[in-house]
């Protein structure tokens, strides 16, 4: 009796796992992909307009980035189908999607503009929704499964200006605050994050905290200051935190105001610069006018638009040791990314492209979560890394505002040039000795 009662449990167990694998297999086998992109097939090439033929160009590109993702992907326990949907008008300028298009779609990618997304998240509401432009965070309003890869300016500010407090505490810090409407949503996120509201109970001198900073020991750098600890961007109590003080000097687009009054002879001055595309004519201002102020040593923290701005020589940017939040990053010869750009090369016959780039990272690492763990993990409070994903350029630190709204990329990354070569830094927040 005993011998059947075992044999009975054994067999009612492998059942029910056989049952269990046998759901997870149905739920993961296969990932039905709709990607949106305006590739205008019907369309005579002449017929198209320049603004038309630059869309078709990006979702070429962006699209074989996603087909490369799901490729490396493509392996039990998975299996990808991909459904290309046009998501540009046809000759009459009628959509060509409807509702039914997405009836069965598991994933939709794409469009690459701000309306047709909308339109197509209407008309799949429960369908995760991963965008691949910068499509604003009003896009989140959408719902709680759509996906905005772009870490948001003022994000990537608020993470510089904890940086930079834990950097170089008690060193001259000064930000330049331009007039321009443009600018000032990162300088305030900027501004904010870096003087955090105190409790009514504290309130430091500062003066006694001006002349306690000064009083520091400008020889000993940074990394002598402080260890090497990670807090992971959680607050810190210090007694250095009382004396950092950011002064900020009002600027034009014609003039650095006051900035070289404010600088400290012979000891290094902490030059921030939040602003973006609109502070291009002072970033040019910056540079002509440190050239004849050699007595005054200058370190530059910029908006990562200040990368593009062309005119900036590479001697001044490692002179200044110029430092940027980026989107992605990947260091020289590194194997990963020669491995993708390989392949890109073999599949399109042509280097890729920064939104090449992007639609394979951000399609490797959403593509990784839907296999792992269905749709479900989409309805928790922060999504959090499924298993590691070697995405070659971007990281991705989903986070969402409220259980309303969708998910948007955290991820920041420091690059500084040095010894003319562009390094990435360890953002760890580190802990004052």
């Amino acid at each position: 009796m005993g011998i059947v009662r075992h044999i009975f449990c054994s067999l009612l167990a492998l059942a029910l796992l056989l049952g269990v694998q046998a759901t997870a297999q149905a739920q993961f086998d296969t990932i039905r992909v709709s990607v949106v992109l305006p590739l205008y097939a019907d369309w005579h090439p002449d017929s198209l307009s320049v603004k038309q033929l630059r869309l078709r160009d990006v979702a070429l590109e962006a699209l074989a980035g996603v087909e490369l993702a799901l490729d490396s992907l493509n392996a039990p326990p998975a299996h990808f189908e991909i459904a290309i949907v046009e998501a540009g008008e046809d000759t009459s300028g009628a959509r060509t999607f409807t509702r039914e298009t997405f009836a069965d779609a598991h994933w939709i990618i794409g469009p690459l503009r701000r309306s047709p997304f909308a339109e197509v998240h209407h008309m799949a509401p429960d369908v995760a929704h991963l965008a691949l432009t910068d499509l604003g965070k009003s896009t989140l309003h959408l719902g709680r499964r759509v996906f905005m890869p772009y870490t948001p300016a003022d994000v990537q500010m608020q993470a510089l200006a904890e940086f930079i407090r834990y950097q170089h505490p008690g060193e001259n810090k000064l930000m330049l605050a331009s007039d321009s409407p443009r600018a000032r949503r990162t300088e305030k996120a900027f501004r904010q994050r870096f003087n955090p509201p105190v409790s009514a109970d504290a309130t430091p001198d500062s003066a006694a905290a001006l002349d306690s900073a000064a009083a520091l020991d400008s020889a000993a750098t940074p990394d002598s200051a402080l260890s090497a600890k990670a807090a992971h961007g959680d607050s810190l109590e210090s007694p250095l935190v009382a004396l950092d003080i950011l002064r900020e000097v009002p600027c034009t687009s014609k003039s650095l105001g006051g900035i070289w009054d404010s600088t400290v002879l012979f000891r290094r001055n902490i030059i921030v610069a939040p602003g973006g595309k609109a502070c291009r004519s002072l970033a040019g201002q910056l540079q002509t006018e440190s050239h004849v102020r050699d007595s005054i040593p200058i370190v530059l923290y910029a908006h990562q638009d200040w990368t593009g701005f062309n005119f900036l020589n590479w001697d001044w940017r490692e002179e200044v040791a110029m430092t940027t939040p980026a989107q992605g990053f990947h260091a020289e010869n590194d194997s990963l990314f020669d491995q993708f750009q390989s392949r890109y090369a073999e599949r399109t016959g042509s280097a890729p492209t920064n939104f090449s780039i992007l639609a394979y990272d951000a399609t490797l690492d959403v593509a990784s979560r839907l296999v792992q763990l269905g749709n479900e993990w989409m309805t928790a409070d922060q999504a959090s890394p499924v298993y590691p994903v070697k995405t070659v350029h971007h990281r991705f630190n989903w986070h969402t505002p409220d259980r309303a709204q969708g998910w948007i990329n955290y991820a920041v990354r420091l690059v500084r040039q040095e010894n003319y070569r562009l390094i990435e830094l360890d953002l760890v927040v580190p802990e004052v000795k």
